[in-house]
C-alpha cells in the first residue's frame, strides 16, 4: 500500500473513531512511517497528539497494538478513550490480579483486543512474555520512552526489559514516543530499543502562544497568590509537595479563588471528582503536584504557575506545556525564592540516597511488615515512614525517595497515606512577645492566644484536631491554617510535618538487605545528571535574553530566534528612557500594588523603568515603597 493509501486509510479512521477531519500537520509524516513498517521515533512537545500517532497505524496495521506506558492512570484514561470510541482496549497493572490478567490475555489472544496497555513492570514476568507469543502483536509502541535512558530526567530501570519483546514479536514495527527528550536522550532510546535506524521526527519545542515569565518580584508567594486572584479562566499550581498543594489551595480560597488541591492522599473517587470538576470548568485552580497532567488534554488551561521550582527542564515543559492547548495566549510562571531554590537544591540531594540507605529502608520495611527472608506477602503490609525517619535521625524525605527507588526497580509498590488531619504543632516564647505586640481582634491573634492557653510547654510537640481547632476559636479551616502558616513564617511556632504510612505491596520474596543489588554506579550517574539539569533550570530562572530561546537551546534547537513574548523580550522589546514621573503618585506608592495596574508578563519590564526612573533622579526606591523625588 502507498503512502496516499496509508493516509486515505488513517484519514477515515479519524473522522469515524476521533470525529476529527484533518490530522495535525506534525502527526502525518510518523503516522505514514508506522503504517510503512519502519521503526519510528517521535518527539513531540506537550499537546500535539502523540497518541494517535500509534492509535491509528495500530488499527490500520491489524492484530494487536501492545503500548508499553509507565503510569497506571495514564494507562486507564487512554483505554476509557479508546472504549468510548469504539475501539477494544485493555490494560494490565501492577494493580491487576490473576483473574484478570487471564482474562485480558485471552482477549488479546483470541482477537478480542486492539489495544493492550502495559507497564513496565510487567515484562519481568516470564508467565506474561510465554502469553506475549500466543498474541498476535503488529504494533508496539513506547510511551514516555525517555524513562529508557539513564540519561533522561525520569528513568525507570523496568524500562530496559523492553527490550525483550524483539525475539517475542518478529512481526512488530516499534514506535517510541517522548515530549521531552534531548539530543543525547533520543539517540540513547534508539539504542536501547535496538532501532537501527529509526524513523526520527521532532516537532518543534515552541508554541507561540505559550508566553514565559520568570517571577522575581517581591514575596514569591504573595505574588502568586495574587497573581492568581487576578487571572482569568482555568489554571494549574504546581506545587513541591502535597502538603504544599493543600496549603495554597486553602490560601487561594481564603483570597476569593475557588481552588481544590488534587494530590495522592485522596481516595481514587475524589481524585476523579475533582479532577471531574476542574475538567468542567466548575473549579477555577487546581493545585497538584507533579503526579497530575499525564494524559489530561483540558485545551483551555489559561495559565500555570509553579510554587515550586522544577528540578529540570524537561519536567518544567511538560507541565508547563498543559497550558494553552486550544492555540490561544497563555501564561507560564515560576514564582521562585531564595529559600525556594535553596530548598529545591537541598530536596534534590536527598532524591538520591546511598546503596546503604536504600537498604536499612528494605530493613525497615521488612521489620515493620513482619516479613520473613523467603516470603512475598500477598497483603499489603504497614510502613510508617514518619516513625521510622525519627528513629534513624534522617529525613524523612530521603526515605520517600528510596521506597520510590525500590519501587522503580521492581521490588516494591507503594501507596502514601496521611494518618490524620491534626495540626501538629511546636509553640515557643516567640509567640507570646509577637501576639504582645500585635494586641489586635484579628483571626490569627484568637488563635494565638489559644495556642498560648494550650500549648504552654515551649518546644514541646502538640496534636490539635482542625475540628477542635475551629469549634473553639469559632474561625474557619482556611482561617486557621492561613494563621498557622503565618505563625511559622514569623518564627512563633513550628509547624510539624503529618506523620505518613504507607502500604507496600512485596513484588519480589524478601532477601537479606546486604544482598539487595542496585547499581551503584548507577545510583551516581543518576545524581550527577541530575544535579546538571538542575544547574541548567537553575539558570533559567536568571534573566535571559528570550526565556523561549533558552528552552529551545537546552533541547539542542541551536538556530532560534526572540519569541517577542516573554518576560525578557518585553523588557529588551523597547529602550527604557526615563518616563514621565507622573507615573508614580506624589505620596509614594508600594510598588507591588503598583504593578497590579499591568499584566503579570508585563511586571519584569515595569521594575526595569522604575529602575530607569530611580538612576534618572526622578524617584526614590526604598523596599517595596516608591517615592516622587520632585513634581512636574
Amino acid at each position: 500500500m502507498h503512502s496516499s493509501s496509508f493516509l486515505t486509510k488513517a484519514s477515515s479512521l479519524l473522522k469515524d473513531h476521533w470525529g476529527h477531519s484533518e490530522f495535525r500537520p506534525d502527526q502525518i509524516a510518523p503516522i505514514l512511517s508506522l503504517c510503512e513498517g519502519r521503526d519510528t521515533l517521535a518527539i513531540m512537545s506537550t499537546g500535539a497528539g502523540k497518541s494517535i500517532c500509534f492509535q491509528v497505524p495500530g488499527l490500520i496495521r491489524g492484530g494487536v497494538c501492545l503500548v508499553i506506558s509507565p503510569l497506571i492512570a495514564l494507562m486507564r484514561d487512554q483505554v476509557v478513550s479508546l472504549k468510548a470510541k469504539g475501539i477494544a482496549a485493555d490494560f494490565i497493572s501492577s494493580d491487576s490480579d490473576s483473574r484478570d490478567i487471564d482474562r485480558i490475555s485471552n482477549n488479546a489472544i483470541f482477537g478480542g483486543l486492539k489495544f493492550l496497555y502495559v507497564a513496565p513492570e510487567r515484562l519481568k514476568s516470564p508467565v506474561f512474555l510465554a502469553r506475549i507469543e500466543r498474541i498476535d502483536v503488529r504494533t508496539i509502541a513506547v510511551d514516555e520512552a525517555h524513562c529508557i535512558s539513564q540519561w533522561g530526567h525520569d528513568f525507570r530501570p523496568a524500562y530496559r526489559e523492553i527490550l525483550a519483546m524483539r525475539p517475542l514479536c518478529p512481526k512488530a514495527v516499534w514506535g517510541a514516543f517522548s515530549a521531552t527528550a534531548t539530543i543525547d536522550v533520543s539517540l540513547d532510546i534508539s539504542e536501547q530499543l535496538a532501532m537501527n535506524p529509526p524513523a526520527l521526527f521532532r516537532t518543534p519545542i515552541r508554541r507561540d502562544n505559550l508566553m514565559f515569565a520568570v517571577y522575581t518580584i517581591g514575596d514569591s508567594e504573595r505574588m502568586l497568590l495574587e497573581c492568581a486572584r487576578r487571572m482569568r479562566g482555568t489554571g494549574l499550581v504546581y506545587s513541591g509537595t502535597r502538603q504544599a498543594s493543600i496549603e495554597i489551595s486553602k490560601r487561594l480560597v481564603h483570597v476569593g479563588v475557588e481552588a481544590e488541591a488534587y494530590h495522592a492522599g485522596l481516595s481514587s473517587g475524589e481524585r476523579q471528582n475533582r479532577q471531574k470538576r476542574w475538567m468542567e470548568g466548575k473549579t477555577q485552580v487546581l493545585t497538584c503536584t507533579s503526579a497530575f497532567g499525564m494524559g489530561i488534554d483540558k485545551a483551555d488551561v489559561r495559565w500555570v504557575f509553579h510554587a515550586n521550582i522544577p528540578s529540570d527542564m524537561e519536567s518544567y515543559l511538560q507541565e508547563a506545556g498543559r497550558a494553552g492547548r486550544d492555540g490561544l495566549p497563555s501564561t507560564c510562571a515560576i514564582f521562585p525564592s531564595s529559600s525556594g531554590i535553596e530548598n529545591a537544591k537541598k530536596s534534590l540531594e536527598q532524591q538520591y540516597p546511598s546503596l546503604q540507605f536504600i537498604q536499612a529502608v528494605y530493613q525497615g520495611l521488612a521489620n515493620q511488615g513482619f516479613v520473613a527472608i523467603g516470603d512475598c506477602p500477598s497483603e499489603s503490609t504497614p510502613f510508617n515512614l514518619g516513625q521510622w525517619s525519627t528513629q534513624q535521625n534522617t529525613s524523612q524525605r530521603l526515605t520517600e525517595s528510596s521506597l520510590r527507588i525500590l519501587q522503580k526497580e521492581g521490588v516494591i509498590a507503594w501507596h502514601e497515606n496521611t494518618t490524620s488531619d491534626d495540626v501538629r504543632v511546636k509553640a515557643n516564647k516567640a509567640l507570646q512577645h509577637g501576639l504582645n505586640e500585635r494586641n489586635s481582634p484579628s483571626p490569627s491573634y484568637t488563635l494565638g492566644q489559644w495556642l498560648l492557653r494550650h500549648a504552654k510547654k515551649s518546644e514541646e510537640e502538640y496534636r490539635f484536631p482542625i475540628t477542635l481547632l475551629m469549634r473553639s476559636t469559632a474561625l474557619s479551616e482556611s482561617q486557621i491554617r492561613s494563621a498557622l502558616h503565618q505563625f511559622d513564617q514569623w518564627g512563633w511556632i513550628e509547624l510539624v510535618k503529618p506523620s505518613l504510612t504507607a502500604s507496600i505491596s512485596w513484588k519480589t520474596a524478601r532477601i537479606r538487605s546486604e544482598s539487595l543489588t542496585i547499581s551503584k554506579e548507577l545510583l551516581e550517574t543518576r545524581k550527577l545528571v541530575a544535579l546538571g539539569k538542575w544547574k541548567s533550570m537553575e539558570s533559567y530562572l536568571a534573566p535571559q535574553t528570550c526565556r523561549s530561546t533558552a528552552i529551545e537551546h537546552y533541547f539542542g534547537q541551536e538556530h532560534t530566534t526572540p519569541c517577542g513574548t516573554c518576560d525578557d523580550c518585553r523588557v529588551a522589546s523597547q529602550p527604557l528612557l526615563p518616563r514621565k514621573i507622573d507615573v508614580v503618585p506624589e505620596n509614594g506608592l508600594r510598588i507591588s500594588e503598583w504593578l497590579w495596574h499591568f499584566p503579570l508578563i508585563e511586571h519584569n519590564r515595569k521594575m526595569k523603568e522604575l529602575t530607569v526612573l530611580r538612576d534618572a533622579g526622578k524617584i526614590v526606591l526604598q523596599g517595596d515603597q516608591m517615592f516622587t523625588t520632585k513634581s512636574d
